[in-house]
Order: C-alpha cells, then sequence, then structure tokens
C-alpha cells in the first residue's frame, strides 16, 4: 500500500513538475498538495486527510480513475476482492477500522460531492461505512473458510 503523498510526488518528480504546477493540475493550492506529501498537517501534527473531492481532483491530474487511487492507497479493495493490506501481509484490526471512521467522521468541512456534510449526514455515512466493511469482513470469513 503507498501514500497517497507518496503517489504525488512520485508522479511530479517522474513528470518534472513543481508543487505549483501539480497544484495547478488538481486545482487545489500548492500549500495543501504539500501537507498530502508530506502526510502530516504542522500546524497540528495530525495527518491530513483529504476530502473525497480533492481526491477525484487529484486522480483526474495523474490521469488515474478515482477507484484505481483509492486502491492504490488501500481504502477499497482491488478487483480480485483482496485487500491491499491482505496483499502486503497486514491484516487490520476491527478497532483500527473504527478509530479511522471516528478520524474521518469528525474532520470539519467533510465533503461528498462537493457539498458539506451535515450532522444527519455524517451519521448516515458512518452506518454505510460500518455496514460495508462488516459486510467485507463477512465475505473475506467465507472466502477463507471455503
Amino acid at each position: 500500500m503507498k501514500k497517497l503523498g507518496d503517489i504525488i510526488k512520485q508522479y511530479r518528480e517522474e513528470n518534472t513538475l513543481s508543487l505549483r504546477e501539480f497544484a495547478e493540475k488538481c486545482d487545489v493550492s500548492h500549500t495543501y498538495i504539500d501537507k498530502l506529501e508530506k502526510g502530516i498537517d504542522p500546524r497540528n501534527g495530525k495527518p491530513v486527510m483529504p476530502t473525497l473531492d480533492t481526491v477525484e481532483r487529484i486522480s483526474r491530474a495523474l490521469g488515474i480513475t478515482v477507484k484505481d487511487l483509492l486502491e492504490q492507497i488501500g481504502y477499497i479493495l482491488s478487483e480480485d476482492n483482496t485487500s491491499i493490506s491482505e496483499i502486503e501481509g497486514s491484516s487490520v484490526e476491527e478497532k483500527d477500522l473504527e478509530q479511522q471512521i471516528d478520524e474521518i467522521m469528525t474532520q470539519q468541512g467533510l465533503m461528498l460531492h462537493g457539498e458539506v456534510l451535515d450532522d444527519e449526514d455524517k451519521e448516515f455515512l458512518r452506518n454505510a461505512l460500518k455496514a460495508g466493511l462488516k459486510y467485507a469482513a463477512d465475505v473475506r470469513k467465507k472466502d477463507k473458510e471455503k
């Protein structure tokens, strides 16, 4: 599994693009791209978690689909239904997933399709994520039993 910042930096280096040039391709600020590459917001020391809108912009700039980018960074399963973390031999505990969901849901200005989510929408999204993760775990368990 790669980090989003590593993917961006590698692309920029391979295409000899500055932070500003890549940021223009994405239509986001160069300071935000810098934070993504570093993975940490220097103001608060917390991981940088881009919105789905930002991920869409970055994937377009990279010339790949959002799905491919999310597979590369380990947020969704690959085509063969094997998670990136399984390929690399590390399993993610349910408690870790809960913590990741909590981190995502507490982001200020969490957006979906360009609109900031209200508390009701966030709760709906949280429940959908939990249900999806439970379903994926159940399917994975059944596959292993075969």
